[in-house]
């Protein structure tokens, strides 16, 4: 093989294995983040060197982007590392670190056969192929962009149509680390919207907020996946406004999508954002159907206790509401009587298949304040959202200043 011919192998070899290498490290890092959770120094010197031969397993395939032979050479030392803790056995886990082990082989490889001294043709070759994928790329940029500004738009409306739906906690009752929890959720999916002013911004929020709830909050990422589309598309944020910025420093020409694609996307993200926002703010949405209630749900419910953490069932004052064939609703909630109630759908088609909010609601207002243990007051008007679930009718009672959970079953 010829000189040039084995620069350009290399050449091609050594990109595609820093890509590679790469996506193995994220793949490693969101697997701990998603499954085991976050790995922390302690006082146990065996548990902190494993961490420590994992960081330079995973760290030297992102160092190959500046050094090829150090990130190599690291991540080979840190499996070297993992072994002699093992005793000469290769680490637990299988095959699963045979993939970083390959692609730092692959980088020493491709170091080692890329020729001191680059040929002519070869150079030329390498600077005509990257030209030509220079202007692909930053188009790719550019489509990336309005991708993730939209996709981030409607992942921000998922979270303010959940907190709508549940009703945003009482920041002045929660504790100092459950304050930040919720402003990094916040930051997690609402800094998305930044995207469409400032795409660094609207890519490095959601990801500080994801780290935070990673690492700092303690959460166990394997039963919250949904967190994960946030952060995907604050790194698309990200890398698109890397992109954009560099291909704007060599002097590419802007490249615009065809009017008419746009077009078309932009009608249907606008119905699709006017159907969140009429079934987050409406009350009742819009398209809901006139409720009439059924033989079975006409009559008297009274609330069972129901155990949340943190809230006894003897806090919770006792509920009746009694459903009409009209669909008012009488009552009472603790000695405080329900005035004026009413129930009807609390969701149109379109919540139904967005499996947003619940069936029913009641909306009401009590008489005077009710008591419960002798502490918490419970006045003026409340919504009940319900679902009827096997004979019952579960849901929340909120108020103003405050809600506790019902379970009403038929007398």
């Amino acid at each position: 093989m010829s000189t040039s011919a084995l620069y350009r192998a290399a050449a091609v070899g050594r990109l595609m294995a820093r890509m590679a290498g790469t996506v193995v490290a994220l793949i490693f890092i969101a697997s701990m983040s998603g499954g085991e959770g976050p790995l922390r120094f302690g006082l146990y010197l065996r548990h902190d060197l494993f961490l420590v031969s994992l960081a330079m397993l995973l760290g030297g395939l992102l160092l190959v982007w500046k050094s090829q032979l150090w990130g190599g050479t690291i991540s080979l030392a840190g499996f070297a590392l993992m072994v002699a803790m093992e005793g000469g056995r290769p680490p637990g886990m299988g095959g699963l670190f045979l993939w970083p082990v390959a692609m730092a082989l692959v980088n020493l490889v491709c170091w080692w056969t890329l020729p001191e001294e680059t040929p002519e043709d070869g150079a030329a070759w390498v600077e005509a192929w990257w030209a030509r994928l220079k202007t692909p790329i930053y188009r790719a940029a550019l489509v990336g962009r309005w991708v993730a500004r939209v996709a981030g738009t409607l992942v921000a409306l998922l979270f303010l149509a959940f907190v709508a739906g549940e009703g945003p906690p009482s920041l002045f009752r929660l504790s100092f680390k459950e304050d930040l929890i919720f402003l990094a959720m916040g930051g997690l999916f609402l800094g998305l919207l930044l995207a469409w002013k400032w795409q660094f911004w609207g890519g490095a929020i959601p990801l500080a907020a994801f780290a935070y709830l990673a690492l700092a909050g303690n959460m166990d990422m394997s039963r919250s996946l949904l967190l994960f589309a946030p952060a995907g598309i604050g790194a698309l944020n990200l890398v698109c406004w890397w992109r954009i910025r560099a291909g704007r420093r060599v002097g590419l020409t802007a490249w615009h999508v065809p009017k008419t694609p746009l077009i078309v996307v932009g009608a249907a993200v606008g119905v699709f954002v006017a159907l969140c926002a009429n079934e987050m703010f409406g009350n009742p949405p819009l398209m809901t159907p006139a409720f009439r209630p059924t033989a079975a749900m006409v009559g008297e419910w009274r609330a069972t206790p129901a155990w949340l953490p943190g809230q006894a069932a003897a806090d919770e004052p006792e509920t009746v509401f009694v459903i009409n064939p009209d669909g008012s609703v009488t009552g009472r909630v603790g000695d405080a009587a329900v005035m004026g109630g009413r129930m009807g759908y609390a969701r149109s088609w379109f919540g139904k298949l967005m499996k947003w909010r619940t069936d029913y609601a009641i909306h009401g207002r009590l008489d005077h304040a009710a008591v419960a243990s002798g502490l918490t007051e419970y006045s003026g008007e409340f919504a009940a959202p319900l679902t009827l679930y096997d004979g019952e009718l579960t849901g929340w009672l909120t108020f103003r200043y405050g809600r506790f959970s019902v379970m009403l079953k038929k007398e």
